[in-house]
């Protein structure tokens, strides 16, 4: 057994020194400095971290306004004994003073609007029913910087929208179960990374409408067309699946960079249960072995990243990156007036 205390509270000096911490909490039997997102973002300065406590009572809508926050919440499986993940409603993160906030560990039923603002890092939550609104800003020369990594898009149609021009954005380790990227127009070096695309066959299919420029390299797509609606933008190393367009790479001026594989088994360990659109948050993404196995620009496996080591690896996406009290044992319970109590912690950490 492993024990990360020592390297929890040392994350939680460091982050102590650069910023004020401030805990949310709208469940009664855990108490927290703040009870609602609004209290707690109106009290927060730029650099401030808001921790959200995992609750069965939804947190109401919200909204951050030039400040540059930081909302981590306990992530949406937590491993711990009361599972409790930390929902949110809509929210809009609004003006340039708000670029660089971060959300991360967290369940959003009403998604995030991001309304002039830049690089923001969208990482590790399930959008259950919210999407990621990146189309509405104060002027028209669109967003940069964004971060979107490690998401699971489920039960809407458009998982990600942006109507104006989005430059320098990475979106990479998702799941995107039904939900498509929307609009993403004459913008540059936007690059679709390691995802898995797929869902069942009663809805619509098409991965990008509205879309051209952009650059999806190690993608698998099962039952999802990446080319209707997509237009000049490059492919290399995806793979496709009983899509109704194998080669999207080949059609609407894409390019077929090099590596792409049309129409063949992605070998999936749970592959059964995507061909069939299901939904499961715990599914087994890894790559058993056929055409998808080692064969990433990268050399690592299409589809989702399960790297051993470091931040990109999709089993540990359920949790947020934040060390975790997992267990507390006091062995002596009633003690003596001066004398000692015996605790045994286990803490674990998070890639």
């Amino acid at each position: 057994m492993q024990k990360y205390f020592l390297a929890a509270a040392l994350v939680i000096l460091t982050l102590s020194a650069q910023s004020t911490i401030r805990t949310l909490s709208n469940n009664p039997a855990n108490l927290a400095q703040f009870s609602t997102m609004a209290t707690a973002i109106n009290a927060s300065q730029s650099g401030d971290t808001i921790y959200v406590h995992g609750s069965p009572i939804s947190y109401a809508a919200w909204s951050i306004t030039d400040k540059k926050l930081t909302i981590i919440g306990p992530g949406y499986l937590p491993d711990k004994t009361f599972p409790y993940s930390a929902v949110l409603s809509f929210g809009t993160v609004v003006g340039d003073k708000s670029s660089g906030c971060k959300f991360e560990g967290l369940v959003f039923t009403g998604g995030i609007s991001v309304l002039g603002a830049d690089s923001i890092y969208i990482l590790r939550n399930y959008f259950m029913q919210g999407f990621i609104d990146l189309s509405r800003t104060f002027t028209d020369v669109g967003h940069q910087g964004f971060v979107i990594e490690g998401n699971y898009f489920s039960n809407i149609s458009n998982a990600i929208t942006a109507f104006y021009p989005v430059n320098n954005t990475i979106i990479q380790n998702n799941v995107f179960y039904k939900g498509a990227i929307l609009g993403f127009q004459n913008g540059t070096n936007v690059l679709i990374n390691h995802n898995l695309f797929y869902g069942p066959t009663n809805i619509p299919t098409v991965c990008f409408p509205s879309c051209n420029n952009l650059v999806l390299s190690n993608n698998i797509f099962v039952r999802r067309d990446a080319g209707t609606g997509n237009s000049n933008s490059t492919f290399n190393n995806n793979i496709t699946y009983l899509c109704t367009q194998n080669t999207p790479w080949a059609m609407n001026g894409n390019v077929d960079v090099k590596g792409n594989i049309a129409s063949q088994n992605p070998q999936i360990t749970n592959q059964t249960l995507i061909e069939a659109g299901t939904l499961g948050l715990l599914l087994d993404f890894t790559i058993n072995n056929g055409p998808a196995k080692n064969t990433g620009s990268d050399g690592k496996d299409m589809g989702l990243l399960f790297d051993s080591i470091g931040f990109y690896n999709w089993k540990n996406s359920r949790f947020s990156r934040l060390p975790y009290l997992f267990k507390m044992n006091i062995y002596n319970p009633v003690i003596q007036t001066g004398g000692s109590i015996t605790v045994d912690i286990e803490a674990r950490k998070n890639n």
